[in-house]
């Protein structure tokens, strides 16, 4: 639908023709309404090899203006020539786009992935679980034996979800690793909720040092 000169869709404001426009025509703006309109001429049919002077008179441009915004257009995707010689918009820039967006959602993953990675500290999680972890002795030594018993990749499935804020996953994930490893229900829910209170506080001294640093910052 349209609403003030803008598509929107569910609830999503999408950019007019004229912003489109302008990033594919970012260094070019004067030209802006020459290419909205030879768009409009091609998407008539009116617009082909044998038909170039008729068009270039019409929208009162130089033939290397033509050519130039002609050439652009056809480099990115959003016009073809068919055997004809005839013009007519393609649908290539709408896969090009949808190619790029996979690229860049699957490198974005692996980046945040790598950064999870580094700030991830399997040694410094035992080292809390055994020496400051908030629990009784009893305790720690229980929840010391499975987070042994998991591993540094099962705890790291654990991090990484608290990391992008899926708590409620989280936990349900170390409940179903603990099951998993042979232990009963009433200490799976356990070690679930006890577990991320550890990484809590991990995450509680890794924020109070980032906040020091930065006051200490002239």
């Amino acid at each position: 639908m349209r609403r003030g000169g803008v598509f929107v869709l569910h609830g999503v404001d999408i950019i007019d023709e004229n912003e489109f426009l302008k990033l594919i025509f970012w260094d070019k703006r004067s030209d802006l309404h020459l290419v909205r309109r030879l768009i409009e001429k091609i998407a008539r049919g009116e617009v082909s090899e044998r038909t170039w002077r008729d068009v270039v008179e019409e929208l009162e441009v130089s033939n290397g203006s033509y050519y130039r915004i002609l050439r652009r257009l056809r480099i990115l995707g959003l016009v073809e020539k068919d055997d004809f010689g005839m013009y007519r918009l393609s649908s290539r820039f709408s896969k090009k786009m949808r190619e790029i967006a996979g690229f860049w959602d699957k490198w974005r993953k692996e980046l945040e992935e790598e950064e999870l990675r580094a700030i991830y500290d399997f040694d410094e999680l035992i080292r809390r679980i055994k020496e400051d972890s908030g629990f009784s002795k009893k305790s720690s030594i229980i929840l010391l034996s499975i987070a042994k018993n998991l591993g540094r990749d099962g705890l790291y499935q654990i991090f990484r979800l608290i990391k992008k804020g899926e708590r409620v996953k989280a936990r349900r994930k170390a409940r179903d690793m603990v099951l998993n490893a042979g232990y009963n229900i009433s200490l799976a829910e356990w070690f679930s909720g006890a577990i991320l209170k550890v990484i809590d506080s991990m995450e509680d001294i890794v924020e109070r040092e980032r906040g020091d640093f930065i006051r200490a910052v002239p």
